[in-house]
């Protein structure tokens, strides 16, 4: 269980509530602290003398289904927007006549998100939390965000587990879904994307914990896909790899008002491509890295 609230001042304890409530999956919480051992101390004998404790920090990370708020016309974000710009991606919501939210990269704003993270009767509650994510989907299955953040301990506390009303629990599964690679409509199995944000602290000497906040310094997506194996004169991906030649990704998934997602990656050129083998059939293991087009564009998430 987990609750997640944008913070109007960073590092400032947003106080979610039950309405702030994401259904996660693989939850991981570690509280982070430098141990500093004292081992060349000067003290007789092999006997050590007790280690310090320095900075600290807590990491946070799980699963979310990919999803669509699953209410009205597909204008309203999911119930996980708040991490998605905690990841440093900027939101913009269309109303009448196109009906859409949709996620890209920014390389401006840096919003943070107060956590709290429940398991067995105790919450650890971080602030000041900015973060990164991957998505991977496989056929039959639905898709998954690993979100990772990371934020400035607040406090570990027994509490009772919320009891909220959660948006919606039905993510459309990958199954008759639209993809492409340019003009490549490759047969493929699964997908992976990565957001690759770079998560840097911001030492002070002055905080208690050593540590002011978090933010963004750097991305570098890439993604990957595992296409059946063609003939050359259809697709020549080893030539294509050599020319660095870029290619629009695009995948859409699902296809019901306001469950259904539309991931555009206008600029991926290959990086590796190695064989695999799927039930006999021949596969090319492909790793792409996703660059800009126009600028802060790399990853497009379109929910509708």
């Amino acid at each position: 269980m987990l609750l997640a609230k944008l913070e109007t001042t960073y590092g400032q304890d947003a106080n979610p509530t039950d309405s702030d409530a994401i259904l996660v999956e693989n939850l991981e919480i570690r509280p982070v602290y430098d141990v500093i051992e004292r081992d060349n101390v000067a003290v007789s004998g092999l006997s050590k003398i007790k280690h310090l404790i320095g900075r600290r920090h807590i990491e946070i990370s799980f699963d979310v289904e990919l999803r669509g708020a699953g209410t009205g016309d597909g204008d309203t974000p999911p119930d996980f927007a708040p991490l998605l710009k905690a990841c440093k991606m900027a939101e913009t919501i269309a109303g009448d006549p196109d009906y859409y939210v949709e996620y890209k990269p920014t390389s401006d704003a840096d919003p943070s998100v107060t956590i709290y993270a429940y398991k067995d009767g105790i919450v650890h509650k971080a602030v000041g939390c900015v973060g990164s994510w991957s998505l991977e989907g496989e056929v039959g299955q639905p898709c998954r965000f690993r979100f990772t953040f990371q934020g400035k301990l607040a406090g570990i506390e027994d509490s009772s587990q919320p009891e909220p009303t959660f948006q919606n629990l039905v993510p459309p599964v990958l199954l008759g879904a639209t993809f492409s690679y340019g003009t490549w409509q490759g047969v493929i199995s699964r997908f992976s994307l990565n957001l690759n944000n770079t998560i840097a602290p911001r030492l002070d000497v002055t905080e208690q914990s050593g540590i002011k906040g978090f933010w963004v310094s750097d991305r570098k997506p890439e993604g990957s896909i595992d296409p059946e194996a063609v003939t050359i004169s259809e697709r020549n991906v080893w030539q294509n790899l050599q020319n660095v030649s870029e290619a629009q990704l695009q995948l859409v998934i699902g296809s019901d008002t306001a469950n259904k997602c539309t991931i555009t990656c206008p600029k991926c050129a290959k990086k590796e491509i190695s064989w695999g083998d799927r039930d006999g059939i021949a596969i090319y293991e492909i790793t792409f890295g996703i660059y800009r087009n126009t600028g802060d564009d790399e990853i497009t998430l379109r929910f509708e």
